[in-house]
Order: structure tokens, then C-alpha cells, then sequence
């Protein structure tokens, strides 16, 4: 088995990378228009949207990690229930990088596993 950038993930899907990576692709498909969304909400003050949009965004992503990204979203999450919006916005500024990181990952794995299940099916 190859070295998984995921291995806690890789666990806790009993070891079934081809099932890890189809979570991949989806998430990398839904993550940007999540974080689109989530833009919009903050812009617009929408406390109730706003921290659902976040633990949107913090369920997909901590499937594969419970790191920097996942934290930052708990925190916007946190700050738009409490009607604090200003430290919302501020908190999500600060987790983009990480979740950018995160998603350039996943993106790799979703392409790796696009790639093998065309070569598969040839």
C-alpha cells in the first residue's frame, strides 16, 4: 500500500483507500462552492447561514483531517452563532490557507483516482 497524506482518514475507512479517494473526488468537487457560499453569507450578515454554511464545510473536510482548516471552521462556525460576524469573517481570512492546502491534497488524490479508474476501464 502507498503512503497516504490521510492515514488517521485512511483508518477510519478501514484501510479502503479506492473508498477514501471517491470521498476525494466528491469533496473536491462540493468544497469550492461551499466556500463560495460561505463568502456570500459573512458578506451579507447572515449569522444562521453563515454557521451552517461553516459546519458544512468542517464535515466535509475533517473526513480527512482534524487539523488547521477544521479548526478555523469550528471557530467561524462558533463566532456566527454568537452573532459576531466581524471575527467570523476575520477567523475564515485566516483558515483559507489552510483549507486552500488542504484542498490542493485532495484534488491531487480525486485526479490520481480519476486517472487509475480510466486506465482501469481502457
Amino acid at each position: 500500500m502507498s503512503v497516504h497524506p490521510f492515514p488517521e482518514a485512511l483508518k477510519r475507512f478501514d484501510g479502503d483507500e479506492e473508498l477514501l479517494q471517491s470521498m476525494a473526488v466528491m469533496i473536491a468537487e462540493d468544497v469550492p462552492s461551499e466556500v463560495r457560499k460561505l463568502d456570500r453569507f459573512l458578506a451579507a450578515e447572515d449569522a444562521k447561514n453563515s454557521a451552517a454554511s461553516a459546519h458544512t464545510l468542517k464535515g466535509m473536510l475533517a473526513t480527512f483531517e482534524e487539523g488547521p482548516a477544521v479548526n478555523g471552521l469550528q471557530q467561524v462556525e462558533t463566532l456566527s452563532l454568537a452573532g459576531d460576524l466581524d471575527s467570523a469573517k476575520t477567523r475564515f481570512d485566516a483558515a483559507r490557507e489552510s483549507i486552500d492546502t488542504l484542498m490542493k491534497t485532495l484534488r491531487g488524490i480525486a485526479e490520481a483516482h480519476v486517472i487509475a479508474a480510466r486506465t482501469e476501464s481502457d
